[in-house]
């Protein structure tokens, strides 16, 4: 009964072992080993305690041999005793094993709960991070809210400005309609001297013809000499003739003389008129400039503007009195032009009823050539009369060919101005088109400032639930910590009472033993308590980790977006700069924009240099990510092996734990064979050399047991020594790919912005390159514009001399028939 007993004992204890074994892990294991290795100790002690109380009893009984009955009661109290004590073991061992996983339970509880330290504190410190950075990003939202506000302010003043500039580009497109009338009427001039100049054409053909008509005269007034007496009252009305048709010659002369006048001072409100329309589209590009600078630099400008703006007012009211004025002068030459066309009709009619009555004159002059012998005297002054005229027609054609030239001339400028206007309508409609897309600009800012607020609204809200949740989960901690403090100290207080309970009696023991299952009981319930609490707040920290991590995610987002919104701004900053500079480039002249033009490509070919520079080096850290690859892929192969000898020591574990598997095996031998030596006492009782056998067999266990901690003492330092080289090679590792992902992002960096600088100078390029040919475009419009108007005046004052000669020439020929 008792080995049965005792092989019982043994067989309890060896099933809880051999599951435990399969569930620790290696430090557990380890210490299990030392524990077990401190009980072998102590039961080593109290073997030697029950050795020396066998020699004291064979003394004894050597003493009092007969005393026979006692020594069968000594035995039976031993046995009781043995039986109390195997009891004790047993329930010892069982109160040890619930003692060392309730341990080891809380050590990993003490683990977590520092691990758990230290991520709060790793919150915390985030924690302080994120409010840092939610600082600045108020900061910067309140700075953006100013400036959308006085980006807002600017747009009022810009709307107000806009409503006036189109006032005003409607009173402008009012002037523009009278310009066209009056340039329509100057056409409509042009096209009349057109005419006039195919009439004069008709006028030098029927010239001619009156001048063969003169020859034959000159032929018959030789041979009326003879009946120039009879022919003195007709020479004396041949004679008034031609002292009217001298005045004629000399009106017309004057006349002239006049036009040409009247035509220097057309070409005068003509270059007026261009220069007032250059300073009308001047205006209205500034207008329009300013508009665009108004926009951009704020309203610390707006004074400028509106002083600049009063000043193209003033000239503008200017303009538009000159261009009455030019209108009536418009009047008056159209006046002054009906009366020289009424005139040169009545010459032609003169010159025609000339040339018509010069044969019946002949005729008349041959029948009364026997007649009138005094007509010879008044053909010869008629002769001198005539040679007159034709002087002052040749003067007269003289004087309309210079006149021809000078409106060619007005005719170039003409279009020139044209030109010009053209192009300045050009420049207006590209800087309406660069406003709207600021209003858009502006209106897609006001949209991002909106989402940027909403966003840090959200941020707040989602960091104060994770204030109140960090809150919370320190008080659990707090909580957790005390629990555990609690169970420790309980866990001490057992182990007294358990080491106490060994040195009283077997009832007490039991007593002892059934108080401690129950307190073990609920120390077990307290410890899966704590770790279900201890899951539970787990899951609750990965929960605030992830919402941490998309807090800072959007956090990043923000910073980004906010980094996008100062790029825009630095870019608005650009556009201002280039449209002032485009503006001073508009208002300088021809030759400075080919200068400037020179200088900037210089600039370029500056920036070009500094950009291959910039490129070099782009290579040059393209090399260096290269080499650093190199070395990436250098240490990845070095961790490889590492990690490859990390295995081995994993194998190398594994047998450890391989022997730590047989030194428990073992020690359950060493426990059978105490068990044996248990059994065999009674009868090392009767012979004291199997005891000594006995005592040196537990001895030898006591020297294998020994040397089997320095063994796992040994394998212990070597797997710490390789975790430590396995961490630090883990580090430099995290540290070498930290430095290249640095490097890589420093990388892009440095290309974007050399490409937006690159961008930025073709762009300016382009810009100057663009005003370039539309100045030059514009100068030959205006060109051609005035060249078609100068033609078209040409025309109609020809063609109003024409008419003026041919009504002066039937003038003084009904006067001669009269």
């Amino acid at each position: 009964m008792m080995a049965d007993d005792k092989g019982e004992a043994t067989e309890v204890t060896k099933s809880p072992a051999g599951s435990k074994l399969e569930s620790l892990s290696r430090e557990d294991l380890i210490k299990f080993v030392k524990k077990q290795l401190l009980l072998l100790q102590r039961e080593r002690t109290k073997a030697e305690d029950l050795q020396k109380k066998l020699t004291s009893a064979l003394e004894v009984t050597g003493n009092k041999t007969d005393d026979t009955d006692e020594v069968q009661e000594l035995k039976n109290q031993l046995q009781t005793l043995t039986d109390e004590r195997d009891e004790a073991i047993n329930a010892y061992n069982t109160v040890q094993c619930s003692q060392e996983a309730s341990a080891i339970r809380i050590q990993e509880l003490e683990k977590q709960c520092l691990v758990l330290e230290e991520e709060n504190v790793l919150l915390q410190q985030r924690f302080v991070k994120l409010e840092s950075k939610n600082k600045e990003l108020i900061e910067q939202l309140e700075c953006m809210e100013m400036k959308d506000a006085s980006l807002k302010s600017s747009l009022q003043c810009m709307q107000e400005e806009q409503a006036q500039l189109a006032k005003q580009n409607k009173e402008l497109e009012v002037v523009k309609s009278n310009q066209e009338a009056l340039i329509a009427d100057l056409e409509n001039s042009l096209r009349e001297i057109g005419s006039l100049e195919e009439e004069h054409e008709i006028l030098k053909h029927k010239l001619a013809l009156a001048e063969n008509c003169i020859e034959e005269l000159k032929a018959a007034l030789k041979n009326k000499e003879v009946d120039a007496l009879q022919e003195s009252s007709t020479e004396e009305q041949l004679m008034c003739k031609v002292e009217e048709l001298r005045k004629h010659s000399e009106n017309l002369f004057t006349e002239n003389e006049q036009l040409k006048i009247d035509l220097a001072s057309k070409i005068a409100e003509l270059s007026k008129i261009r220069r007032h329309a250059e300073v009308e589209t001047l205006s209205e590009h500034l207008t329009e400039k300013q508009e665009k600078q108004i926009s951009k630099e704020g309203v610390s400008e707006v004074s400028d503007s509106e002083s600049l703006i009063s000043e193209l007012r003033v000239q503008l009211q200017i303009a538009l009195d000159q261009l009455k004025e030019l209108s009536s002068q418009k009047e008056a030459m159209k006046d002054f032009w009906s009366k020289n066309k009424q005139k040169n009709q009545t010459l032609a009619v003169q010159m025609k009823m000339c040339q018509n009555s010069s044969p019946e004159e002949c005729c008349a002059r041959q029948d009364i050539h026997n007649d009138d012998t005094n007509s010879k005297d008044e053909s010869a002054e008629d002769l001198v009369k005539m040679a007159e005229l034709k002087a002052n027609l040749q003067l007269t054609i003289v004087e309309r060919q210079k006149l021809f030239e000078e409106l060619a001339h007005l005719r170039e400028v003409h279009e020139t101005a044209a030109f010009e206007l053209a192009e300045l309508q050009q420049e207006h409609d590209s800087l309406k088109t660069e406003a709207d897309q600021l209003r858009g600009q502006l209106g897609e800012w006001e949209h991002l400032m909106d989402m940027v607020k909403r966003e840090r609204d959200s941020l707040a809200t989602e960091l104060e639930t994770t204030e109140s949740h960090e809150d919370h989960f320190r008080q659990e901690l707090e909580l957790i910590m005390n629990s555990m403090h609690e169970a420790l100290a309980e866990r001490d207080s057992l182990q007294d009472e358990v080491f106490r309970m060994t040195e009283k009696d077997g009832v007490w023991q039991l007593l002892v033993h059934r108080s401690l299952m129950d307190e073990i009981t609920q120390m077990k319930s307290m410890t899966t308590g704590i770790i279900a609490e201890r899951d539970r707040l787990q899951a609750e920290l990965d929960s605030i980790m992830a919402a941490k991590g998309e807090s800072s995610v959007k956090a990043e987002v923000l910073a980004c977006k906010l980094q996008d919104m100062q790029t825009a701004f630095d870019n608005l900053e650009r556009e201002k700069e280039s449209t002032t500079v485009l503006l001073q480039l508009a208002q300088e002249k021809e030759s400075q924009m080919i200068e400037e033009l020179a200088a900037s490509q210089e600039k370029i070919h500056s920036l070009e240099t500094s950009l291959q520079e910039k490129q070099n080096e782009l290579n040059e850290l393209h090399r260096e990510q290269g080499e650093i690859r190199q070395r990436e892929e250098a240490a990845k192969a070095q961790v490889k092996t590492t990690l490859e000898q990390l295995e081995d020591r994993k194998n190398y574990t594994i047998e450890l734990e391989e022997q730590v598997f047989e030194l428990s095996n073992s020690l359950t031998e060493a426990k059978k064979r105490c068990g044996n030596l248990r059994e065999q006492f009674e009868a090392a009782m009767q012979d004291k050399s199997e005891s000594i056998e006995f005592s040196h067999e537990i001895e030898d266990l006591h020297s294998q047991k020994a040397e089997l901690e320095q063994q796992l003492e040994k394998k212990m330092a070597e797997f710490l020594t390789l975790q430590k080289e396995l961490s630090d090679k883990t580090k430099l590792v995290e540290q070498v790919e930290e430095r290249c992902t640095e490097l890589v992002k420093d990388l892009e960096k440095e290309r974007k912005q050399i490409a937006i600088e690159r961008e930025g100078l073709k762009e300016g390029e382009a810009e100057i390159i663009a005003k370039f040919q539309e100045l030059q475009q514009e100068l030959g419009e205006r060109h051609q514009h005035l060249e078609k108007g100068e033609g078209h005046t040409k025309g109609a004052a020809a063609a109003d001399d024409r008419h003026a000669v041919g009504h002066q020439a039937g003038n003084g020929v009904q006067d001669g028939k009269f």
